[in-house]
This record gives structure tokens, sequence and C-alpha cells, in this order.
């Protein structure tokens, strides 16, 4: 009898995780807050995941509509790239760490909140990025650096909170264009 509770348990358990991922999922959920980060320091290496509005990039709006599609955004994907690794960036011992591994996920404006399909001519609201810096030591002097920003002054700022949990400590700061770069634990 036990045998068939458990046996008949891993079937339900089985059914309903199949139910939930053939589920469409209808939210609008953004992967980072916009304007909003994190930055993890594990051992040698920090991961970041940062929020951009879609106008701190230059150069994307082919059609001058004021909006960047996805069309768009896949067309400058190695323009957007360049920008984010131009701009953001750690500083290790005075040594400038470039973003490796980068990935960008842009998400689209909630105009159609109904429709959890996107269509080619959806703008895009934001841009989360993700990806690692390789630093020369976990003792490095390190200090994050953006100077990537909207002209729109009320996007003109990223809140970023830095972790090590090796170490026990956080850090909660706020990067700005007259403050663009930040010593983390030092």
């Amino acid at each position: 009898m036990k045998y068939n509770r458990q046996f008949f348990k891993k079937r339900v358990m089985s059914l309903c995780g199949v139910a939930l991922l053939a589920t469409p999922n209808i939210s609008a959920a953004h992967l980072m807050l916009m304007q909003h980060g994190t930055l993890n320091f594990v051992g040698d290496n920090a991961y970041l995941v940062l929020s951009l509005p879609i106008s701190a990039f230059t150069g994307l709006d082919d059609n001058a509509d004021k909006r960047i599609t996805i069309q768009e955004f896949n067309e400058h994907r190695h323009q957007i790239t360049s920008q984010v690794k131009s701009n953001i960036y750690l500083m290790d011992n005075q040594k400038r760490v470039v973003i490796d591994g980068l990935l960008l996920n842009p998400d689209v404006a909630h105009q159609k909140e109904e429709s959890y399909r996107h269509s080619a001519g959806d703008s895009i609201e934001q841009v989360t990025i993700m990806g690692h810096y390789e630093l020369s030591s976990s003792q490095a002097e390190t200090a994050f650096h953006v100077a990537l920003f909207s002209n729109d002054v009320t996007r003109q700022y990223y809140e970023v909170v830095a972790t090590n949990k090796q170490k026990k400590l956080v850090h909660e700061f706020e990067v700005k264009p007259n403050q663009q770069s930040i010593k983390v634990f030092n």
C-alpha cells in the first residue's frame, strides 16, 4: 500500500508539473525592475544583472519614430553590446575589466497587457543585461562604473545592490551621471 501511495504521489506531481509547463505565461514580468541591478561577488568573479532603459542607447531608432522595436533591437544588437562593454565595467586595482558572457534581454512596453505574445512592432521599454567580470583576485579593490544614461532626467540613475556572501558583505548604492563610479567593498 505504501508503494502505491508514493507511486500515485509521483504521478500527480508529474502531471501538475506538465500542466504548469504547458500553460502559457500571460503575465508580463520583467527580469529586473527598471534602473535596478545586482552585482554578486563570488571568489574572483562578479556577476551583474542590470536593467537599463532603452533610451540610454544611441543610434537604434532607424525610422525616427521614437520607439525601438524588436526588429530594430535585433538589427543593432552588436551596437548595443558595444555600448554596454564601453560604458558599464568594473575597475579592478585601477584596471578596467570588461563584462564577459554578456546576455541582452529586451523587455517590451506593457501596452498590450492582455496579450502574452509580442509582435515585431511592439516597442522595447528596457534591456536587462547579464554577464560576469573576472577579477585579478577576490581581494582586489573594485569600483563599479556606469556611463550609459537616458536623456530623460527621471531615468538617470541606477540602484544597485552588491553582495559578497562569502565575506557577508552587502553594499547598496546609486550610480548617477555626476557619480558614475562607486567603490565596492573598499
